[in-house]
Parts: C-alpha cells; structure tokens; sequence
C-alpha cells in the first residue's frame, strides 16, 4: 500500500472528481426554469425562473411527450417504482422529453395547447440540497479513507471504507436523477440505477461485517463477513435480471441489513461487559449510527404527524446534516478517540432523544384515540410526560442507579489518620471507594499531575508529597467503564484534602520534633550533668539509685530521638546491661536469643520500655528473691510477636506474689506491656519465679 499522503491524496482526487461529473452531468440535462409539483395527475407550477417561459404560477400542466401521472413524472428516485412496467414507462417518457426538448416541449397549459422551450442549467440554479447531498457523500469517503490511510492493515478500516464507499456511490447516483428537472436519457438510467443498487447493497453489507469485527471479533466474523458480501453481491445481481417484483425490493435489502446487524452488536455488546475501551468504542457507534438514522426517521416521521405528504425540503436536508454525525462519531471509535468522555452524557443523550420520541408518540396516540387536533394533543402530551413520565423515569433511575454512588465518607477517615503512614493507607483506601478500580500500583517515578492512560484504563495521580512516587489505578468500577476527565477533577480535588492533610501531619511532626530536641537538650546539658556531679558526691551505698536515675534520663533521650531500632541491635544492648547488672549484683546470666527477626524494627517507645520491663524484672528478681540464676530468653516465632521470658532461681520464693497485683514493680511491668499492645503473665515455679511478656511487632507504637 502507498504512502498514507499518497493513499489519501488519490483517494480525494477521485472523491472530488466524481462530485464534479454529478455536477456536470446535471448542467448538461435541459431545464424549462419551472418548478412543479404533481397536483391531480397534473404539473402544477409553484414557482418560476425569471428566463422560464411564460407560464403564470398556478397553473396546470400535462406534456404530450410524457403521458404519465405526475408523480411518475418528478419521481426524486429512480427505484420509487413499484412494478418493472411502471418504471419502464416512466424512463421511457423521460428519455423521450430528453431527446425533444432541442425543439421545445408540446403540453396543454390549463387545457390550452402551448411549447415550453428549454435551455441549459446555470450553476446558480443547483438546489442547495444538492451540494448537502455531494457534501454528505464527501465525508462518507473521505473520513474512512483518512481512517483506512493510517490503519491500512486493520479489518475494521477496510470494512468501514467499503461503507463509505457505498454510501458515496449511492448518494452520488441518486443526486443524478433526483435533482434533475424533468428530461433524463434512458441511457443514463440504465448504468446509474445498478450502480445505486451496488451501493446501499454495499453499505449494508459493510455495515453488517464491521459489526461482527468491531469492537472485538466475534467467534465467527470471518465466516460472516463473506456471508455479507456474497449475499450482497446475488440481491444485487437479481435485481439486475428482475427476478424480483419492482425495484422498490432493494429498499427492504438494506433495511434487512440494517437489522441483522443488531444481531452482532448484540453478541459485541455482550462480549464487552468486562472490556472498558471496547465497550466505550462499541457505545461510539451505537451513540453516532443509531442515534443518526433515528433523527433522520424522526425527521420524515414529523410531516406524516403533521398530516403533510412529503417531507419539506428542509426537512429533507435537515436530515442529510444529521447524518454528518455518522462517518465522523464511526471514526472517533474506531481510531479509540476520548472514548473515556463517553460515559460522561451517554445516559443524559438516550434520555433526552427517547423523551422526544414519546412525546411525538403521545401525541400522536392522542390524535388516533381522542381525535383531538394538532394544537390540542401537543400540550396535552408534553403535561401528562411531565406529569407522570419524567417523575416516573426519575424515581426508577434512583432505585435502580441510586446505589452505586461512592461513600462520602472518605474525608472523615482523612481527618483521622494522627500520621502519614496512616494517611497514605487512608489515602488510597479512599480511591479505592471512591473509583473502585481492580488494581492500584506504585509507580517507579512521580506523576506530576493526575492523566489517564490507554484510552482511559488507567487513571495516574501524583504522591501527597511533590517528589514521591505515582499512584496508578485500572480498570474503574471492577473494570465496568473507563477513567474520565470528570475522574480527573475529582481525584484532584480528593488529592487536593489529602495533600493539605499530610502537609499539616508533616508540619505538626516538625514541631514536635523540634520541642522533643529542646527538651532533650535541656535533660542532656543540665539534668545529666547534675546527675553525674551527684554520682561523684555521693556515698556508695546510694551511687546505685544515683546511676538508675541515670539509666532512666537515657532511656528518655533514647524515646525523644524517636528513631527506629533493629530488634537485634536493641537485644545487643539490652544484653550489655543486663550482664553488666550480673557483675555488680553476683547472680549468674544466662541469655538466650537466637531465634530473632533480623528484619524487626522497634520504634523508640518500644525499645524504651521493653528495656525497662526487662529491668525491672531483673531488679524484682534481685531485691526480692535474692536470685542466684537469671534466665532470659527472646525470641520471635514468625507470629509477628516478640516473646521475652525472664526465669529466676531464688533462695526463697518472691516475697510479692504476682496474682495479688500488690508489687508496684509487677504494676509497672503489666501496664508497660499493655501500652505496647501486649500482655504480660506471672508463673510460680519449684525454685522461682517465670515472667512472660508478648507484645506485636506489626504495630509499633510511635515514639
């Protein structure tokens, strides 16, 4: 295949050249500059150029060369014709005008023998239906061939360009022979009628392979693409040796495409429950081909409401813009453009259409049953459609739609996260309800503003911090539809709370830190020093209270530092010191802890006052039991638990029992424990005393 500039330059060049040959072919057909109109088997005169022979408008035709009832005569299409021998006649009378009209055309005007003289067209003179007409067949072609040009190898492209193809073949035939005057050679006829025939044929056909191709394939497109052309191809062939009654039977051929195309877009509607993109795309051509001929149907349905005869011209080009939406809406889809903007007004466009539709239907339920007139059955059926329809149709859209909103209650769950890690769950729990998609991912990059991604499947957002890494989230409401520009705004402003909320987390943590780094110091610079003075001042007998008041002033510096501690690094320490209390007091040590987490991490208020119940059960162990073995054994058992057992073996038995509650040390070491979300259990042995403390390690306590 060409170049796509090349491809779609000839394809214009010819689009154009054979919109120029419809025109030069109607320059060249005679004209008289009058306009009929059928009236009782007769021309009527409704209005005339000012080089048209003179005949007064009002006035009653019939033409010797053509005796043929009028309607036969300024039939707008040629296969309008019931009956082969209707049509026959009609051409016949027709080509006859055609090669009499040099000498003028003998008729009886109002019953009066006269000639009308005929000269040839002006440009000036084209109706301005004819260029919508050549317009609309225009951009039938030219749209699938800007489709086909940049997807040459894609099945859905070619399709859709054999179907602007017909309809351009077949707009373009009939304007030949719909907007002449009157005069038309048989010889003309005789190739633009097949050719007419070929392209709704086309049409239809192609019409009926997109959809077993588009969106996805269906099990059986290829099978049914060949039915559709092969099918085609035989109507069309029959028409050719008239096997059927009249050639009107090729307008129920293309509505019978029409319809069987419902088949497929059934099958396609459902194969794409669970495929967003597809079912925005399939949405696109049932919003622009559906929508599009049901405007044109309501247009020629409105002058029968009316109780006209035929549709106005107006009407009629009315209807030809309408059908502007089709190729251009066809080419949205199919080349997957903003198809995440459709669920936007999709319901909003099928209501507004289907409340038109029962209005006129109403109405003209109201003229059949009641009788009433025009005037009379249009107010009556827009109140009873306000009245009852539309409050109808709300309350259903609400019990059944009503559900599906997203919970409002995101911002208070927001609010209550005390620090940015709860904030960033919260965070996403509340995109989680609000857009529900199947998945949310961490990007390796930030975002740095909220944008969709193929076609609307994915929806990425910035962190709550400007440097952090993205959020991206698929697949909206479990895969149902596709992200919006309305889920844009509404992520951004949820991101907008979010961020204002970590950035007042982060401010608040700040000054917080910066108060616990000034109380430190002060406990550092003057408490300390105060308390290693004393150290040196003292008596020995109270240098052991002096260095636990020490002990306890670094533990405090140890929880305002507020820094996370390797499990193993704290049980290093807390193994220094116990053995160094070994030494002082004269008990022997045995320590136990190789079953450990490597990976554990202790906040500061952990390591704090797990060290100091680790203390204090030593000190009980020694004031109390006088303990000649201190056992003491950690470990981690993957429970996401840390277990710590601290067994004596004692000359006598604890002078304060735990199960009284009694000892201010066992008050201590259980409330410890119970801050720190865990517990803690005495047990009496033979020979001592065993304390138990299991606190978790999935949640530590912030320092």
């Amino acid at each position: 295949m060409p170049a796509p500039r090349t491809f779609l330059g000839w394809g214009v060049g010819m689009t154009f050249a054979l919109l120029a040959a419809v025109v030069l072919a109607l320059l060249r057909l005679p004209v008289t500059g009058l306009q009929l109109a059928p009236a009782d088997e007769k021309l009527l005169v409704v209005a005339r150029h000012q080089h048209a022979p003179a005949v007064p408008v009002g006035s009653r035709l019939q033409l010797d060369d053509a005796p043929l009832a009028a309607e036969d005569l300024l039939a707008h299409q040629h296969d309008s014709f019931a009956d082969w021998r209707r049509a026959d006649a009609a051409r016949a009378a027709l080509d006859r005008l055609h090669h009499s009209a040099a000498a003028g055309w003998p008729a009886q005007v109002d019953g009066l023998p006269s000639r009308l003289h005929t000269r040839a067209r002006q440009l000036e003179e084209l109706p301005v239906g004819l260029w919508l007409h050549l317009g609309v067949g225009a951009m039938f072609m030219l749209v699938p061939l800007t489709v086909l040009s940049l997807r040459p190898r894609d099945a859905v492209a070619r399709h859709f360009a054999l179907l602007g193809l017909g309809i351009l073949v077949s707009i373009t035939s009939d304007a030949v022979f719909r907007y002449r005057e009157l005069a038309f050679p048989a010889a003309w006829l005789a190739w633009l009628g097949p050719l007419n025939h070929a392209g709704n044929l086309l049409a239809g056909a192609a019409l009926l392979a997109l959809m077993a191709c588009y969106p996805t394939p269906l099990h059986r497109a290829p099978m049914l693409v060949r039915l559709s052309y092969t099918s085609a191809a035989l109507l069309w062939l029959g028409l050719q040796v008239r096997v059927f009654d009249g050639p009107d039977r090729g307008v129920p051929m293309v509505l019978g495409y029409l319809l069987a195309s419902i088949v497929p877009g059934v099958l396609q509607w459902r194969r794409t429950a669970r495929r967003p993109v597809e079912r925005a795309a399939l949405r696109w051509f049932v919003l622009t081909f559906g929508l599009s001929l049901a405007m044109v149907a309501l247009l020629l349905l409105v002058p029968v409401l009316l109780g006209l005869s035929a549709p106005p011209p107006l009407l009629v080009n009315l209807g030809l813009i309408a059908l502007l939406v089709v190729p251009l809406g066809m080419a949205l889809g199919i080349t997957r453009y903003r198809l995440f903007e459709l669920d936007r007004w999709w319901n909003s466009v099928w209501t507004w259409f289907f409340g038109g539709v029962a209005v006129m239907l109403l109405d003209a339920a109201l003229i059949a049953v009641l009788g009433l007139s025009q005037w009379q059955a249009m107010p009556l059926a827009l109140a009873l459609l306000g009245w009852l329809y539309f409050p109808l149709r709300q309350w259903v859209w609400q019990r059944w739609f009503g559900g599906s909103t997203p919970s409002s209650e995101w911002p208070r769950a927001l609010y209550a996260a005390t620090d940015g890690a709860t904030l960033t769950q919260q965070w996403i729990d509340a995109l989680r309800d609000r857009f529900r998609p199947l998945d949310i991912a961490l990007l390796p990059a930030p975002v740095p503003h909220a944008r969709l991604g193929e076609h609307g499947v994915q929806l990425d957002l910035p962190g709550l911090e400007p440097d952090a890494p993205g959020l991206r989230l698929r697949h909206a409401h479990s895969g149902a539809r596709l992200f919006s520009g309305a889920d844009i705004q509404a992520a951004t402003a949820m991101l907008s709370i979010a961020r204002a909320l970590h950035a007042a987390l982060h401010e608040r943590d700040r000054a917080v830190a910066s108060e616990r780094s000034r109380i430190r110091r002060d406990l550092h610079d003057d408490l300390g020093a105060k308390l290693l003075t004393l150290l040196y001042q003292v008596d020995a007998p109270q240098q052991s209270l002096v260095r636990s008041a020490i002990r306890d002033t670094q533990d405090i510096l140890t929880t305002l530092d507020a820094h996370a501690l390797p499990l193993t690094e704290a049980v290093a320490l807390w193994r220094d010191e116990a053995g160094l209390r070994a030494d002082t007091h004269g008990f022997m040590l045995h320590w136990q802890a190789d079953a450990l987490d490597s990976t554990a991490l202790l906040s500061a208020r952990q390591h704090t006052d797990l060290a100091r119940i680790l203390r204090e059960a030593i000190t009980n162990a020694v004031r109390h039991a006088q303990a000649r073995v201190i056992a003491v054994t950690l470990r981690t058992p993957g429970d996401g638990w840390l277990h710590l057992s601290v067994r004596d073996q004692a000359h006598q038995p604890s002078a304060t029992q735990p199960s009284d509650g009694s000892g201010a040390g066992t008050r201590q070491i259980a409330r410890r424990a119970s801050d720190l979300g865990g517990r803690a259990c005495w047990h009496t042995m033979p020979d001592g005393t065993q304390l138990d403390v299991c606190v978790p390690l999935t949640t530590p306590v912030q320092g």
